[in-house]
């Protein structure tokens, strides 16, 4: 209901906003058109054209508090359903899934043990082999000795 009144209001301050301001601009554009197709004639006083200008200018002015409430009804009730929207986000992150895969401990309340226990793996995982004589290793980084295991030497290239 708001959203709509607030739409409505905004629609309608903006519509007589623009016409009055129209209107202002047509009476200017209206004196400066009679003065540049004949200069020397006497064209529409510019205090006429000013009252003319002041009173669309009024008539736009009268359209502003609508334009005003109206956006500002918009406002309240975009920020009610974002914020609704907001919570029911919030709310469904924290409901519990219905759905329980195969694997899963059943809950019981507290107190109470659990009336089913879990099922069984129906796999055995397989044991990791270790490699033997038969089957080759796999070739790695290269062992390249400590400071500490090359001796007293230190590992000079020279002595090598």
């Amino acid at each position: 209901m708001r959203l709509t009144i607030g739409i409505m209001l905004t629609l309608l301050g903006g519509v007589v906003v623009v016409v009055g301001l129209l209107g202002a601009l047509n009476q200017l554009v209206g004196m400066y058109s009679a003065a540049l197709n004949d200069a020397l004639a006497d064209g529409p006083e510019a205090k006429a054209v000013g009252a003319n200008m002041l009173r669309w200018a009024i008539t736009g002015a009268a359209g502003v508090p609508f334009l005003i409430i109206g956006s500002v009804l918009l406002k309240i009730s975009l920020f009610q359903k974002v914020r609704k929207m907001a919570k029911g986000n919030a709310a469904a992150a924290q409901r519990p899934t219905v759905t329980a895969s195969k694997w899963e401990v059943p809950r019981s309340k507290p107190g109470k043990p659990a009336s089913t226990p879990a099922p069984a793996p129906t796999q055995r995982p397989t044991p990791i082999q270790k490699p033997t004589h038969a089957q080759p290793r796999e070739k790695g980084p290269v062992d390249v000795p400590r400071q500490d295991q090359l001796g007293e030497s230190g590992g000079n290239k020279s002595e090598r």
